[in-house]
Parts: structure tokens; sequence; C-alpha cells
């Protein structure tokens, strides 16, 4: 955390305009799936796939999964044991994402179990209509969210050098944007 904290320090010097909205360290996290506004009744079916994921049973794990046959008995191996040893993410670059640009992040490779996760995540997603359209054939890019500002064409700084560094992270959680004046802040549902 504190690798992300010090590059998000050197960022500060170089986006000094009010337009830039820098993410509180409060709100950084890795983003497995964007599922865009959700109405209660799709909430909680969201917070039912977290629930039945991450749920521990007498024999096996996941059990719901497994009654559903959804994965093969290898990936249900691998969805019993995510913590913080194997959902983790190399972080390689900083880069501007959108078109025209309108976040900078950190990002990089994702560990074979974050990248499982989000296929389970997305599987459970579309099977319940919770995924925008077309939003499960975007390729992931593991990232961090440092800094948000309006779309522009406008010619951005380069962006400083990101020494690589790994971060864990723990088990996954369902959050909702809350738009503020300065941004946004992300609420733990």
């Amino acid at each position: 955390m504190l690798k992300i904290l010090d590059y998000s320090s050197e960022l500060k010097n170089l986006f000094t305009h009010a337009d830039f909205s820098f993410t509180d360290k409060n709100n950084l996290h890795l983003t497995l799936l964007f599922l865009g506004k959700l109405k209660d009744e799709q909430v909680k079916s969201a917070k039912n796939i977290l629930r039945e994921l991450f749920s521990v049973k007498k024999n096996p794990p996941f059990s719901s999964l497994n009654q559903k046959a959804l994965v093969s008995s290898a990936v249900k191996n691998l969805a019993s044991s995510y913590s913080s040893n194997n959902l983790f993410t190399e972080f390689l670059e900083a880069l501007y994402l959108g078109e025209p640009p309108r976040l900078v992040c950190l990002s990089g490779k994702a560990s074979f179990a974050i990248l499982n996760l989000k296929r389970l995540l997305e599987k459970e997603a579309m099977e319940k209509n919770l995924l925008l359209e077309g939003r499960a054939k975007k390729n992931f890019l593991p990232h961090i969210t440092l800094l948000r500002f309006p779309p522009t064409k406008k010619t951005l700084p380069p962006l400083p050098k990101l020494s690589p560094f790994t971060c864990s992270f723990e088990a996954p959680a369902l959050f909702t944007r809350q738009e503020q004046e300065n941004g946004y802040y992300y609420l733990k549902v």
C-alpha cells in the first residue's frame, strides 16, 4: 500500500488543477467487475453471488457452485483456496485510461487466482443479468485508479516511471460508487 501512496504523491505534484480528483487512500481497490448502476434487487443478487462463492460449507467448500457445475474441478479447487497468498497483482506501469483519457491508474499482471475469480464472478453475474451489455467481452486490465479527470484531448504530461511491485488483496467485496463534488467515493455494500 505504501508504494501506491508514494506514487500517488508523485502524481499530486504533476496534476494540481482542481479538475483532477485523486482517489482517497481508503478507496483504493482492484476492480474485478464493474456492474454499473444497479437496482436494490440487483444489489441483493450481487451480494448473494459473493456470499455463495465465499461461504465455507462442511463438504466441500462452495457447494452451491459445485451443485450448479459451474466450473471444472480444477477451478473449484482454486476457488476454495482464495487468500492474500494467491490474490495478488504485480504492478508494472502507470498509464492513462479512456478514449480520450479520463483517469490515471496502476496496471500490471494479475495472478492466476484473481483471473479465475473474475471469471467465476463474471459467469454468475451474466447468469443473473447483472453485467452491462458487452462488459464481459472486455479484456480484463488489472488496475487501481489513482486519479480521475474530465475526458480531455489536451496533451497530458508523461507519467513518472513506476518501480514494479506486488500487492496482495483480501477476499472480494461489493462496492457502490457515490458521486461527490470532488469525485467518487466507494462504499462497501
